[in-house]
C-alpha cells in the first residue's frame, strides 16, 4: 500500500491487487488518484487508525478503482471522503 500526502497521485501498479492510502480526511483536502494501470484495478483505503469513510464506506474495506480510471477524492466533512470518478 502506497501512502502520499501529495495531492495528487498516480499509480503504477506493481501487481494485481495493489493499494493506495488516502491521508486524513480533513475538511476542505481534496487528493487526485489515477490508476496508470491498463489492466488491473486497485483498492483506495482511508487512512489507516482512523474511521474515515469513502463514499460511506469504511476506509478499512476501502473501494476499487478500475485500470485506467481517475478520482478526484474530496473531503467536504472531515472524516469523510466524497469520490468522483473519470468516464
Amino acid at each position: 500500500s502506497r501512502d502520499w500526502s501529495s495531492d495528487v497521485c498516480s499509480s503504477d501498479l506493481a501487481t494485481a491487487n495493489d493499494s493506495v492510502q488516502l491521508p486524513a480526511a480533513v475538511s476542505g483536502t481534496v487528493v487526485y488518484v489515477k490508476n496508470a494501470d491498463a489492466a488491473d484495478s486497485m483498492q483506495v483505503f482511508g487512512k489507516s487508525g482512523r474511521t474515515d469513510t469513502i463514499n460511506g464506506t469504511a476506509g478499512n474495506v476501502g473501494v476499487a478503482q478500475a485500470a485506467g480510471v481517475t478520482a478526484a477524492y474530496i473531503c467536504m466533512v472531515d472524516g469523510a471522503w466524497d469520490r468522483l470518478l473519470s468516464a
